[in-house]
């Protein structure tokens, strides 16, 4: 049987999740109804090409990072403002990249409008707030208090929503700058979960200001690169085809095809919560109780996966009553 904690921490986050994603989803379903196919794929391109860049700024580090600290025989939370101050000089760099990138792609890609450009513009400023709350995750999950990450995330959720349904109410803005407001009101979200992050950082008293640290910047980033390239191919496999398809078929058919996708975000979310709350005890766990655990928790999830997929299939006709185009 699994440790409580570890059962407690993947109630809270699937919890968080389903009501977290269900403010996004609610989110989703407001501005897809609103906007129609056309421009909501135009929001789409913009969400989906941002989504790359929070890969150079996520790379699997969280991981490397807890093991370096268990190895190094040291708290994690010693080395936070190192970490930090990597990733936020991560985050930057990787905002610039974003911006000349789709800057270039509006010259080579006639599905990168001058709306998708400003729109990535404008998003690529939310990649130093990423930065700041994935560090802060790494601190919480080696306390083990994945609650305050989902309740941060659930607030951030929620902030987005309230902006994006108060936009709809004062209906005086064009579809244009409707989908620029979404992309803000996407940046309120992950503001308020950043400030949130840093909130609960101050209460367990450990330092926020960044510090340098080339020899640790260093030694995360080379032994990141393995897992970091997993989900490299991992993003590329989720996110490249709306990049493709921006260039040989239209807005509206990518907001239908964005939309039906956002099921599946969803389902994939509850293996990534639990594997993320099992992960700290698997660092100190013997070889035999580490191969018992792997076994149990892959048929689990196995299981979990045959049990939502067939509630998917069931429930897909029911996308049409969201807007019929």
């Amino acid at each position: 049987m699994f440790p409580g904690k570890i059962f407690f921490n993947t109630s809270v986050q699937l919890l968080g999740r389903f009501l977290g994603a269900g403010l996004s989803f609610l989110t989703t379903l407001l501005f897809a109804r609103t906007l129609g196919a056309h421009y909501f794929g135009e929001y789409t391109k913009i969400t989906s090409f941002i989504g790359f860049f929070y890969l150079g700024v996520d790379f699997g580090m969280n991981a490397v990072f807890l093991q370096i600290a268990a190895e190094d025989k040291v708290s994690p939370d010693s080395r936070f403002v190192r970490y930090l101050g990597m990733r936020l000089f991560g985050s930057v760099m990787m905002a610039l990249l974003c911006i000349v990138l789709g800057s270039m792609l509006s010259f080579l890609n006639a599905g990168f409008t001058n709306l998708v450009v400003v729109g990535v513009v404008l998003g690529s400023l939310s990649i130093p707030l990423y930065a700041v709350e994935v560090s802060v995750l790494a601190i919480l999950q080696s306390r083990l208090r994945y609650d305050l990450a989902a309740l941060a995330d659930i607030c951030g959720s929620a902030a987005t929503l309230v902006v994006i349904w108060g936009l709809l109410v004062v209906n005086n803005l064009q579809v244009q700058s409707l989908v620029l407001a979404g992309v803000l009101a996407l940046m309120v979200g992950m503001l308020l979960t950043a400030l949130l992050c840093l909130r609960f950082m101050a209460t367990t008293r450990v330092s926020i200001s960044p510090v340098v640290d080339i020899d640790l910047w260093r030694k995360t980033i080379l032994r990141s690169i393995p897992l970091g390239l997993v989900l490299l191919c991992n993003v590329l496999y989720f996110r490249l085809d709306l990049l493709i398809l921006s260039h040989f078929r239209s807005s509206s058919e990518i907001g239908q095809y964005a939309l039906a996708y956002k099921f599946f975000d969803f389902a994939i979310a509850l293996p990534t919560f639990f594997m993320n709350s099992l992960y700290p005890s698997l660092l100190s766990m013997p070889h035999p109780a580490f191969a018992v655990r792997i076994k149990r928790v892959f048929g689990m999830l196995f299981l979990a996966s045959l049990i939502v997929t067939a509630l998917f299939w069931i429930a897909s006709p029911l996308l049409v009553f969201i807007k019929r185009e």
